[in-house]
């Protein structure tokens, strides 16, 4: 990790190092994201199954895969889907 910085406008930025690549960002909870792919760290795990995600948004979905959930309806063919990304792309074959 670096000290803060000057930056625009007067305000300090903290810019935080990879510990074991060049990777930088100015927000700690994109490093400690970004740190699991070299850790392997998973410390959300799925409480059904032995799976075990780097990011809790990444479970929240899988999750949906035992419950069945999927929130994200199609407005024209009612169509669901378990996770957002899915439904963006399946609204852009309609238009």
């Amino acid at each position: 990790k670096q000290p803060s910085t000057p930056s625009h406008g007067g305000f300090t930025s903290k810019r935080y190092l990879c510990s074991y690549c060049p990777y930088s960002t100015d927000f700690r909870a994109h490093m400690r994201q970004h740190e699991r792919t070299h850790t392997g760290e998973r410390p959300f795990p799925c409480s059904i199954c032995p799976a075990a995600f780097t990011q809790k948004a990444h479970m929240t979905t899988h999750m949906r895969m035992h419950t069945g959930e999927r929130p994200y309806r199609c407005t024209m063919c009612f169509v669901r889907f378990r996770d957002r990304r899915n439904w963006k792309k399946h609204m852009t074959e309609h238009c």
